[in-house]
């Protein structure tokens, strides 16, 4: 009777990483997948969007933390438009939107949750 489904995606599906072109390459395929599924399930009242982090603190930035200097750490904090990196339950509470009823109307979207890096 209807749904909604939420890929995640990546700010590099904005801009790319040079660092990582297997990592842009599967990121842009999770939109064209999102894109895809969004239209073909549309009539099946199902809505698919994307939501694209940023810099989130999760495991992968704590396991770094371990290689970076206090100030490459500042450093990563501080390229983000908001001066921190994100945290794993405000990228959720994105989710959690788009699969809620106020996100009736949102369909086939990648959201940028990544504090403006995208523009940046």
């Amino acid at each position: 009777g209807g749904g909604a489904i939420v890929n995640v995606a990546s700010e590099s599906t904005y801009k790319g990483n040079v660092a990582d072109i297997g990592y842009t390459a599967s990121k842009h395929g999770v939109v064209g997948l999102t894109t895809a599924a969004a239209l073909q399930y549309a009539r099946r009242n199902i809505r698919v969007n994307a939501v694209a982090p940023g810099n989130v603190d999760t495991g992968i930035v704590e396991r770094a933390r371990q290689y970076l200097t206090p100030e490459q750490l500042r450093a990563m904090e501080q390229a983000q438009p908001i001066r921190r990196l994100s945290r794993p339950e405000e990228i959720a509470e994105v989710v959690v939107w788009l699969c809620s009823d106020a996100a009736v109307l949102v369909n086939a979207a990648k959201i940028a949750a990544d504090t403006g890096w995208h523009v940046a």
